[in-house]
């Protein structure tokens, strides 16, 4: 949703401020109306994302243009198709007042209901200022955030949040550049920005990615019609003592149409209609999320002379590693290097068996996107596929670079997948049926046991149901394919996935893939009944990468 305001609205902005503010606490004013009720409308249409506050905008311009009566006619039919749109039925009211006397003060309730419920109307108030504010200083046409130096085609779309906005701008990637779609209010944590420690109420600001789409239908009404979580903390984040999880971008009760600008845990929330069209429009793992105070609007010829710098500054990271020289691989990673708490002498070890895997073939980076984010330093969060000399597919890693002095230096290497809680190491025995009879669905059915640093997991697989998938399954563990590999992603209370990375990220080599059998499984009968939120589904999470190991 965009819209342009005219000059008439700026003129009458005193009468509006004495208009525009909105909530349920109007019951006396509405027992006076001076207007008939119309017939009851047909039902209604689905809501359209910003449809809602599209008629409240217009509601707004009519005011300020002295036109009470058809403000009022809109402002009443705006109510009735969204009676949960508090905002909105707090404008109605002013309206009705209007009708019997002058209207007091900016959202003028009777002195008893702005007594018994300050804080709500102050929110209301605030909440009215940030979408007049938002709608008025629109982005300059085809400017982009500066955080968005580069991204690659496949990052299909992109999310840049205005805190001191309210606002949630989507943008599609397109081959000529990024092209802004919409924009909604948002609410965020009751305690503000720069979250820091978990349970402190704060919405994180950095760059981050959309990891997952939840169903609603596992979700409590209170996350309205989705939720995407992102990364936090990501490396970054965990470098700097950050602490906290479950950030994620979902919508509104059913009693509730939008939330205070800051009513939230840490979330990102926003309307549901506007929160459908964002769940149907972006990617998972693909979609970045820049949080920021406040967005600096650029065109985007103005970053490219930072792009190709830094581009450049990559291309010599890419040709150090092609050399196969350690210690100039090194030159590259700042002295106070840390990862998975351990300093970077301890690097150098598995640097070297990475490049021994590597065998001097030159690398190729594909896909790269480049985002800028600029706090106390300056920060690259670079993304890219790396594929070496001959082969025809390679591990996407996430790299967090930071200028200090005049050179720019890896902070992180490190994939985005990885944490502290993803250097569990797998190792797979075969267990025979009988060694836990009793515990399976059926009692011949095989049972691989995982045996993990944080303990054992035993996973039971039933060849009736999915004979290939789990074949192909056994193969790999008779083949001892998953010994000395690694969770490479954790999602807390959601996920974890291991076997296809090695300690060093390096990606093991498959078999073709097996014919997928999960709708063939279900028809037979096969039921996850037990599962807890890790193992969430029938799908498998410990696998090959690129086999089909689930059902």
């Amino acid at each position: 949703m965009q819209l342009n305001l005219s000059p008439a609205f700026h003129r009458g902005s005193r009468i509006l401020l004495a208009l525009c503010c909105a909530g349920a606490l109007l019951q006396p004013a509405f027992a006076a109306r001076p207007v008939p009720r119309k017939p009851a409308p047909a039902a209604p249409q689905p809501v359209r994302d910003g449809e809602a506050e599209a008629r409240l905008i217009e509601i707004y311009k009519l005011i300020g243009q002295a036109k009470a009566r058809a403000a009022l006619e809109k402002a009443e039919t705006l109510v009735r198709d969204h009676p949960n749109f508090q905002l909105a039925q707090l404008v109605y009211g002013d309206l009705l007042t209007a009708q019997r006397g002058p209207v007091r003060a900016f959202g003028d309730v009777p002195d008893a209901s702005a007594q018994s419920a300050p804080q709500l109307l102050a929110e209301l108030r605030e909440e009215s200022q940030l979408r007049i504010r938002a709608l008025r200083e629109r982005p300059p046409a085809g400017a982009i955030p500066a955080q968005f130096l580069q991204l690659s085609p496949k990052n299909r779309h992109a999310i840049a949040i205005d805190t001191s906005r309210a606002r949630l701008y989507l943008f599609e990637n397109k081959p000529e550049g990024l092209k802004l779609v919409a924009d909604y209010y948002i609410s965020v944590g009751k305690s503000g920005i720069e979250k820091a420690v978990e349970g402190d109420l704060r919405t994180p600001l950095g760059v981050y990615y959309i990891t997952s789409n939840l169903d609603p239908k596992s979700l409590k009404d209170f996350y309205g019609a989705g939720a995407l979580p992102i990364n936090y903390p990501n490396p970054y984040d965990a470098r700097r003592g950050k602490t906290g999880s479950g950030i994620w971008l979902h919508g509104t009760p059913p009693g509730q149409f939008s939330r205070a600008p800051k009513a939230t845990d840490g979330c990102v929330v926003l309307a549901n209609p506007d929160l459908l069209r964002i769940v149907k429009t972006v990617e998972t793992r693909t979609t970045p999320v820049v949080i920021a105070n406040s967005l600096k609007w650029v065109a985007p010829a103005s970053v490219q002379p930072d792009t190709k710098r830094f581009a450049e500054v990559l291309q010599s990271w890419r040709h150090a590693k092609t050399s196969g020289d350690v210690q100039r691989i090194l030159g590259f990673y700042t002295h106070d290097f840390s990862f998975n708490g351990k300093p970077l002498a301890a690097r150098e070890p598995l640097l070297k068996v990475e490049l021994g895997r590597a065998r001097g073939r030159d690398i190729e980076l594909k896909d790269v996107s480049f985002l800028r984010w600029t706090d106390s330093g300056e920060t690259m969060v670079v993304t890219f596929g790396e594929v070496a000399a001959g082969a025809r597919t390679g591990p996407v890693k996430r790299q967090y670079w930071m200028r200090q002095g005049n050179a720019v230096e890896d902070l992180l290497r490190r994939s985005d997948r990885l944490n502290a809680s993803m250097t569990r190491r797998l190792a797979t025995a075969l267990v025979p049926g009988a060694a836990l009879a009793g515990t399976s669905r059926a009692a011949t059915a095989p049972r691989v046991k995982f045996a993990t640093s944080a303990g054992d997991i035993v996973v039971e697989v039933y060849p009736d149901k999915a004979p290939r998938t789990v074949e192909n399954f056994l193969q790999y563990v008779r083949d001892k394919h998953y010994d000395g590999t690694i969770f490479h992603r954790v999602i807390p209370n959601f996920m974890v996935q291991g076997g296809g990375f090695d300690q060093n990220m390096v990606e093991k080599d498959t078999r073709p893939p097996v014919q997928h059998e999960g709708r063939q499984a279900l028809a037979g009968g096969l039921r996850n009944q037990s599962a807890t939120s890790p193992w969430r589904g029938p799908t498998i999470p410990i696998r090959p990468a690129r086999s089909s190991s689930s059902t």
